[in-house]
């Protein structure tokens, strides 16, 4: 299986630190800062997750949704500091698997990949 997981968000300031510790628990990860190079990772890889920092990265339902069908098997994880995203509710209900509030909790990062590891087996 795959243990690949990538960071979507524009700097990398805290995502650093949370491949750092993706990297600890076992997995690869890699940091990207535009969806146009998620595409083209895609092309070549399946990750097993994918976490988007929302507050950096515009993205609405219709990019959701063709993230899900161009890589259906990774998961699709959204990072942000607001609580509410109503104009992202059909995608959080079709396409995501988690929405994560910041600042990041290492506890609830180990339960999504602990999650993530349990639906990949």
């Amino acid at each position: 299986m795959n243990q690949l997981i990538v960071v979507a968000k524009k700097t990398e300031d805290e995502m650093v630190e949370l491949c750092s510790y993706i990297k600890r628990q076992g997995y690869s990860s890699i940091i990207l800062k535009s969806l146009e190079l998620l595409d083209e990772l895609l092309i070549q890889h399946c990750p097993m997750a994918i976490f988007i920092d929302i507050d950096s990265i515009l993205i609405d339902n219709r990019l959701l949704r063709r993230l899900h069908e161009n890589s259906p098997q990774s998961l699709l994880l959204l990072i942000s500091a607001r609580k509410a995203h109503p104009d992202l509710r059909e995608a959080i209900g079709e396409y995501v698997y988690a929405c994560i509030s910041k600042p990041l909790d290492t506890d609830e990062i180990d339960f999504w990949l602990k999650s993530i590891q349990d639906d990949s087996s």
